[in-house]
């Protein structure tokens, strides 16, 4: 069974039926300083790029290690890759 990991993170999840959890990077302002907070958040979206669930991690290991323990029965996915349906990363107008 695949798993979410530090080194792929940014382009793999898990998807079921119409959901997708992945882990994706934010920040935070922090009071009194120029430089903020890095967080990562467990998402839950579906098909049409909606968030159900989201969950914040101030570490990236705390992040993995939700993601895995509770979505890792669904199947892995490669977000990076282009598809059949024209959906992927590689495919936005920005690449």
């Amino acid at each position: 069974m695949e798993k979410i990991t530090s080194e792929n993170w940014t382009f793999t999840g898990f998807k079921a039926n119409e959901l997708l959890a992945l882990i994706s990077l934010g920040a935070k302002p922090v009071v009194g300083s120029a430089e903020p907070d890095l967080v990562y958040f467990l998402t839950v979206m579906d098909d049409e790029g909606v968030d159900v669930f989201q969950q914040e991690y101030s570490s990236l290991e705390m992040a993995i290690e939700s993601i895995n323990q509770k979505y890792s029965h669904w199947t892995f996915q490669d977000r990076a890759g282009s598809s059949s349906s024209g959906s992927g990363c590689g495919d936005c107008a920005a690449h």
